[in-house]
């Protein structure tokens, strides 16, 4: 695939769309966030659990990312009162679910991006030419 066959229109956003695409960026961005839902997408868990879970956050930016999260509607908090002492939990929300195919479009153009810098034109060009038949 060569930049003389790409198609420029394809990437024409009105100002509603970049607005948006900027609204999911903002909501996405860093190195943390995709790495905590994860980590929330295998059980519900104690913060010291996502910690584990993600290896190299601290705790201070652990606590962020989880409020920024929560903000957003993609995780929840919750304070289990029958146990002493108390146990505050998180867990996903089901508005997760609604990033599904965000995320497994994003993955693929990583594995598509992995093999162009690696030099692997044929798994490159194969993965860009299924890409471009399911649009």
């Amino acid at each position: 695939m060569t930049t003389d066959s790409v198609d420029r229109s394809m990437f024409y956003f009105d100002d509603a769309k970049l607005d948006f695409l900027g609204e999911t960026m903002c909501v996405l961005n860093g190195k943390w966030k995709l790495r905590i839902i994860v980590a929330l997408s295998k059980e519900v868990c104690t913060f010291k659990d996502i910690q584990d879970a993600v290896d190299g956050i601290s705790a201070h930016c652990l606590a962020k990312e989880l409020r920024h999260l929560q903000l957003h509607g993609l995780v929840q908090k919750k304070i289990n009162v029958k146990l002493r002492p108390l146990r505050i939990e998180y867990h996903l929300t089901d508005y997760v679910g609604t990033l599904q195919d965000v995320f497994q479009t994003l993955s693929d153009w990583g594995q598509m991006h992995r093999f162009k810098r690696s030099g692997d034109t044929d798994c490159y060009e194969d993965l860009g030419r299924r890409k471009q038949e399911s649009f």
